[in-house]
C-alpha cells in the first residue's frame, strides 16, 4: 500500500524533472497554453496492476494508446494513456499528484509524460468502449 511519504517522494521528483523540462521548453519559445497531445508512461510489476491501472486512467477519461499492457525485458509492464492538456495543466502539482496517487493505488508508478506525434494524436481521442473487462 503507498504511504503519503511516497507519494510525496515521487510528487518531489516529478515536480524536479517538469520544473527543468518546462523551463527548456519556455526557453525555446514553446506556448504553455496551448493545448496538445501527450503521451503518460507508467508501470506495474504485474499484468494484473496494469490491466487494473489501465482501467483507473481509462474511467479519468484517458486514451489507452495499447489496447493491452505491454511487458518490457525487465519484466515490469508499461500502460501508455494519451491526453489533451495544455503545458501548464499537465505540469500541474495537482494533475501530477493524482497519476501518482492512481497509480500508486494499484501498485504501480507514474514515470514521465512526451509529447505525442501527429499520426499517434489521434489515439488520445475518446473511445467507446471501457478496456479489458475480463482479467
Amino acid at each position: 500500500m503507498p504511504t503519503p511519504v511516497n507519494i510525496q517522494a515521487e510528487l518531489d521528483r516529478h515536480r524536479e524533472t517538469n520544473a527543468k523540462r518546462v523551463k527548456d521548453l519556455v526557453d525555446g519559445q514553446y506556448n504553455t497554453e496551448t493545448t496538445r497531445a501527450f503521451e503518460l508512461n507508467f508501470t506495474s510489476g504485474n499484468e494484473g496492476d496494469a490491466t487494473g491501472l489501465g482501467r483507473l486512467l481509462f474511467a479519468k477519461g484517458m486514451r489507452l494508446l495499447a489496447g493491452t499492457p505491454e511487458a518490457d525485458r525487465e519484466g515490469a509492464w508499461n500502460v501508455r494513456v494519451g491526453v489533451k492538456r495544455s503545458l501548464r495543466e499537465l505540469t500541474s502539482q495537482e494533475f501530477i499528484c493524482d497519476l501518482i496517487t492512481i497509480a500508486s493505488g494499484v501498485h504501480s508508478s507514474f514515470q514521465t509524460w512526451e509529447f505525442l506525434t501527429e499520426d499517434s494524436a489521434e489515439g488520445a481521442q475518446p473511445h467507446p468502449s471501457p478496456p479489458n473487462t475480463h482479467v
